[in-house]
């Protein structure tokens, strides 16, 4: 054999040998990751070994990562909520493993019981702990909803502390005072995307499903940065429940009767049973890679309020798939549809005919309502990308009795969302960013014809974590344009977070706030009966930024775990835009009120200060198990200029703050309760259930001037001695009390205003009675 090819020979020998031995050094960990509880596979669950070199687990709670087999090594199994666990890899204990090349080792990891351990998103749009945000914020379990047999949202978010209701507006803290019907500052998302009209910008409530409520998280706060435009007092961002790995259906039938009232002249039903009753249905299940959640809601609610029933049937469904061919991308669907006819309750008759229409101005609306909304999620590298996209239609078919007033009004509302998230593990530092935009286009008589609206808007967080600190800081450029009007602005945030004690942790934080008007408040010219709404077209953004500094305490009595949280804070609003009472209007007489009527105009400067109290926590003791959530809020809401010209009525007369208030010798804010308390309590011991709810809320010291003007009563008389009965505030129990036949089966009766107070929400219109519903609730798992 030739010399040159036997070293050929012992060549290719050595390079065999080197690529087997090097190809020995490494084999696959893989596995897969599960709840030690229910078993069910645990999505996104980091895995990462000593030298920061990690993977996270599939839709199915499966990883995969290369190790070096002749290499001791520590692997870390962590999931936000969960309890982390370790694998430490040593060669002389898997030599015979590693020969195939794969070692399999499947994970259990055990949920963190503490309270404060939950998982939020919303407050930085990534996965964290309560405990770690850097923001006021309130985590809430579907229960509150669903065994209070709340049929819109609104009535379960109005039992959260802080939280407060005016014609189906939401105020957090006092952030907002009445709009009716338009121009939310508190944005309510839906699995984070907008539930919010594209013309009027306004809170869909019943549009979404209750039934299919997995959790709440209520944001504190400014929180324009992440959120936009309508996040200027706050966020709720309602999620709802995803497939397991076994089927779950749930239906609930319920039926009421609404009681009588304490006063015959409530009764303008005569001898009618006025009812509310309806049914849900929800499925959720897998199918190979494809997922799915659906359900029906019907509703029928003849209103215990003349003319103001509520009729709707409601379909959603939320759908997903991961494709087996390409891998790290998960795609889908979402989508809500109703029908409804609703009648709307302005002002009352007088105050003893308190549940009459005032001159019997019915206004019905037939709606028809529904979004579409396609994503895509994928991965490159450690890096996760989402690409959310929404058309929202609306159509509102106003039925009157009159055909020369068409109120009716239809808009297209267009949205679309980029957003990255990449976590650099190894100095702890996590980024969130992208653009959101959207689109509204609408065409009605009911606002003077074709208006448009477009936003689009940049944003970009960082988040750090120094052993028990964390900070994060955030901006976002707003650009906005309304018809021919175009206006830019940037907007910061920062907050940090410190572990002072295991249980003891310090925030405080800084947020800026931006919105802009809605083609509602701009261009709206309606009535209801002889009173009016007017239009502003020259109406601007206003801007605000919130300031706090607060402490959140663990508790533990035995198995029982809560929190207590405590914070200060300070906002205040550039051009605040009102609901304002006036002559907008020419007087033509008592065929529109002389003139008067309302109109959103910007009212300058404010300021809301205050404190902020909650409570929360669930745990046995012994066969016992109790949840409690519940707060107290004190606000100082002021005009800081109460006397300066904010704008002219049609005749010319400047307007002030204080000039245009019933209160003349204050500058408090109008329609704003200055204190606010709730508590919730539930008790579960062996099949049966118990429950209470608790709500108060001060005297509302502040209206327009126009409600209690002698004028203004003689066309809607009353309005002064309702707020003289109610002069020390509001006080409203519900109760509810259940019985599991099975584990499946449960009937409840559930009480509304147990003691049947009457209560005023606001001038001229009467809070409901009393309540009696029973519930039936069927659940498969």
């Amino acid at each position: 054999m030739p010399q040159h090819f036997k070293q050929f020979i012992l060549l290719c020998i050595f390079f065999v040998g080197i690529f087997t031995a090097i190809n020995a050094q490494n084999f696959t960990l893989k596995g897969k990751v599960t709840h030690a509880e229910t078993k069910e596979a645990l999505i996104g669950v980091t895995v990462i070994n000593s030298k920061f070199k990690g993977v996270s687990t599939n839709i199915n709670g499966e990883y995969s990562i290369l190790l070096n087999a002749n290499t001791k090594d520590t692997i870390t199994f962590s999931y936000v909520g969960f309890t982390s666990k370790i694998f430490i890899y040593n060669p002389a204990n898997y030599a015979a493993e590693v020969k195939t090349g794969t070692l399999t080792i499947n994970i259990e990891l055990e949920e963190e019981a503490k309270v404060y351990e939950q998982v939020v998103i919303s407050a930085g749009r990534n996965e964290q702990k309560l405990k770690n945000v850097t923001v006021s914020m309130e985590l809430i379990k579907p229960y509150l909803f669903q065994d209070r047999n709340n049929v819109n949202l609104d009535e379960g978010i109005n039992q959260i502390p802080s939280v407060s209701f005016i014609d189906g507006q939401a105020s957090i803290r006092g952030g907002s005072g009445w709009s009716y019907g338009a121009g939310t500052r508190v944005l309510v998302l839906l699995d984070d995307m907008p539930m919010v009209s594209g013309d009027a910008n306004q809170v869909q409530w019943s549009f979404i499903p209750v039934e299919s409520i997995n959790q709440v998280e209520v944001i504190k706060g400014a929180s324009s940065v992440l959120y936009g435009s309508s996040a200027l007092n706050g966020v709720i961002n309602i999620r709802t429940i995803r497939p397991k790995d076994k089927p779950y259906t749930a239906v609930n039938l319920f039926s009421g009767v609404y009681d009588n009232g304490l006063r015959e002249g409530l009764k303008w039903q005569g001898n009618k049973a006025l009812q509310k009753s309806g049914a849900n249905i929800l499925h959720a299940q897998r199918w190979g890679r494809f997922d799915g959640t659906f359900s029906v809601n019907y509703l029928n609610d003849d209103g215990f309020r003349m003319g103001e029933p509520e009729h709707r049937g409601r379909f959603s469904f939320n759908t997903r798939y991961t494709p087996k061919k390409v891998k790290n991308v998960v795609y889908g669907v979402n989508g809500n549809f109703m029908s409804s006819r609703v009648g709307s309750f302005l002002l009352w008759e007088s105050y003893e005919l308190a549940y009459t229409q005032l001159d019997s101005g019915f206004n019905y609306t037939n709606t028809i309502r529904y979004n579409i909304d396609p994503y895509v999620i994928f991965y490159t590298g450690e890096t996760r990308h989402s690409l959310r996209s929404r058309y929202f239609y609306l159509d509102n078919n106003v039925d009157n009795g009159d055909p020369d007033n068409n109120q009716s009004n239809n808009s297209n509302y267009y949205y679309a969302e980029y957003q990255f998230q990449h976590d650099f593990k190894k100095i702890k530092l996590n980024i969130v960013g992208g653009v959101s935009a959207n689109y509204t286009l609408s065409n009605s008589p009911l606002f003077n014809g074709i208006h448009q609206s477009a936003n689009v808007a940049p944003f970009i967080q960082l988040e750090k974590k120094w052993k028990k600190l964390t900070i994060n800081a955030g901006a976002r450029y707003e650009n906005f344009r309304l018809d021919d009007y175009f206006e830019s602005k940037p907007v910061f945030r920062a907050g940090a977070n410190y572990e002072v004690g295991k249980t003891t942790f310090l925030r405080a934080s800084y947020g800026q706030g931006y919105r802009f008007p809605s083609i509602v408040e701009s261009f709206v010219r309606t009535s209801s009966g002889p009173l009016q709404v007017y239009p502003n077209p020259n109406l601007r953004s206003e801007t605000g930024w919130n300031t706090e500094i607060a402490v959140k305490q663990g508790l533990k009595l035995g198995k029982w775990q809560g929190f207590v949280d405590v914070a200060g804070f300070w906002s205040e609003y550039d051009r605040m835009m009102e609901f304002n009472f006036g002559r907008w209007g020419p007087n033509m007489g008592f065929a529109n009120l002389l003139g008067l009527g309302f109109s959103s105009v910007n009212v300058g400067e404010t300021r809301i200060s205050g404190i902020d109290i909650s409570v929360g926590g669930e745990g046995k003791a012994g066969k016992t198990t109790m949840s409690v959530i519940g707060g107290y809020t004190y606000i100082d809401p002021i005009s800081k200029n109460p006397d300066a010209v904010y704008a002219n009525d049609i005749d010319g007369n400047p307007l002030s703050y204080r000039k245009s208030s019933s209160d003349t010798n204050s500058n408090i804010l109008k329609y704003r309760f200055r204190h606010l308390a709730k508590l919730d309590v539930q008790v579960v011991y062996k099949r049966f259930t118990w429950g209470v709810s608790g709500r108060y809320n001060s005297f509302m010291q502040t209206v327009d001037a126009f409600f209690v003007d002698p004028l203004f009563a003689a066309f809607v008389p009353g309005i002064e001695k309702g707020r003289e009965e109610t002069k020390n505030g509001n006080l409203v129990f519900d109760f509810r009390m259940s019985y599991a036949a099975t584990k499946k089966l449960k009937a409840a009766i559930v009480v509304t205003n147990l003691t049947n107070n009457i209560f005023m929400v606001r001038p001229a219109v009467m809070g409901a009675p009393r309540l009696f519903t029973l519930q039936f609730t069927y659940k498969v798992k």
